[in-house]
């Protein structure tokens, strides 16, 4: 086909799958399931587009699924967008040439009408334009904010109707593992805005810590916050339990492989204290196409009280809640013995994006866990298996 639009003095463009096949001369690749498409692409000569599922489909949830139209599953914030680097610093500056631009795919499958695409591209259409014009070292999504809420503003007075920007904070965790604790960061899209939070569960308001910056959890706390904007709480406070887990950098033996497809951090990702968000294909979460059993060995005996793990039901693209959680605890690593089980209480026939945690809560001393969720059927998805 590329020949014959070739002979046609055409421009042949193909989404990436046509590296599978020999390239036709001069053809432009569309570099869409991940970045590798691209980077193939140019270093054997040939020009690409930009546009990887991760940061460049419009068609995912922007905000907290559960307040938002019906949408095909994922999730791609404003900020993630702007994040998006389409030229790598492994290719040189004649490849980097090659790379054309960045596109946004607006796949309709769930957007009826005009009004719904206006919402799906704006304003996250802002950050891929900024993306598209700007180099690496001139992007900072603080700078960017002040234009991002002038523009919308601007296009909402004209009558669009675009998404708005995300009123509630969200969180960003990183853990140290030299210190044991977790970094909190607090984010908000909204310019001019102040965040207040409180590390005991309470309500926020502007009478409580004002936020200046990240700061670090080392025992258990209940962070709540709240954005304000000219005086007024913008949105409802949001709460996240938060602690550096016993878990977290401990060794993992996975019984059951994960999906090559969903590695996350492959044999880190379930304890490394990074949650995934809204949607499974942002790199936290790890698939599982089969059951999800692993057995974590704590180095020694310690009390256990805590030991849980969040999954996600989104029945479109085949994700369920697992049928059953079983937690395992031993003392030597080979006689185990049950101390919980439960079944999902979620219908299999329950559509929307859904997250459920499973798992024990109450006393036990174990050096050895494991953790077993039976798959129902499809892919099952985790973040974190959570010990306390």
């Amino acid at each position: 086909m590329g020949a014959y639009l070739n002979s046609k003095r055409k421009t042949f463009v193909g989404w990436d799958e046509i590296l599978e096949g020999r390239l036709a001369d001069n053809a432009i690749v569309m570099s869409w399931r991940g970045e590798e498409g691209g980077i193939s692409a140019v270093k054997s000569g040939h020009e690409a587009i930009r546009t990887p599922g991760g940061y460049c489909y419009f068609d995912s949830y922007q905000l907290e699924p559960s307040s938002q139209p019906e949408a095909i599953s994922g999730y791609l914030t404003v900020e993630k967008v702007y994040s998006y680097n389409p030229v790598p610093d492994s290719l040189t500056a004649d490849e980097a040439k090659l790379i054309k631009g960045v596109q946004a795919n607006l796949w309709t499958e769930y957007v009826p009408t005009e009004e719904h695409a206006e919402y799906m591209l704006y304003p996250r259409l802002f950050a891929l334009s900024e993306v598209a014009w700007s180099d690496k070292i001139n992007k900072d999504f603080e700078e960017f904010k002040p234009r991002l809420n002038y523009h919308a503003g601007v296009l909402s007075a004209k009558g669009v109707n675009l998404c708005p920007l995300n009123p509630r904070v969200e969180f960003e965790l990183t853990p140290d593992t030299l210190k044991k604790t977790m970094l909190v960061t607090l984010k908000t899209d909204l310019h001019p805005a102040k965040i207040y939070y409180t590390l005991d569960g309470t309500e926020p308001n502007e009478r409580s810590v004002p936020y200046k910056g990240s700061f670090e959890i080392k025992d258990p706390a209940m962070v709540s916050a709240v954005v304000y904007q000219d005086n007024k709480p913008m949105g409802e406070p949001r709460s996240k339990s938060i602690s550096y887990h016993k878990g977290i950098g401990k060794k993992i033996t996975y019984n059951k492989p994960w999906s090559p497809q969903y590695p996350a951090g492959g044999e880190t990702a379930l304890l490394n204290g990074l949650y995934g968000a809204y949607g499974y294909g942002d790199g936290k979460w790890q698939g599982f196409l089969k059951n999800m059993d692993v057995t974590v060995d704590m180095g020694e005996v310690v009390p256990i009280h805590k030991v849980k793990a969040r999954f996600m039901q989104i029945i479109g693209p085949w994700v369920w809640m697992p049928a059953e959680v079983e937690v395992f605890v031993s003392d030597n690593g080979t006689d185990f013995k049950s101390i919980h089980s439960e079944k999902s209480p979620i219908p299999v026939d329950q559509d929307g994006v859904i997250f459920h945690d499973f798992g024990f809560e109450g006393d036990a001393q174990a050096r050895y866990i494991r953790y077993l969720a039976k798959n129902y059927k499809g892919f099952i998805f985790t973040d974190e298996l959570i010990i306390e």
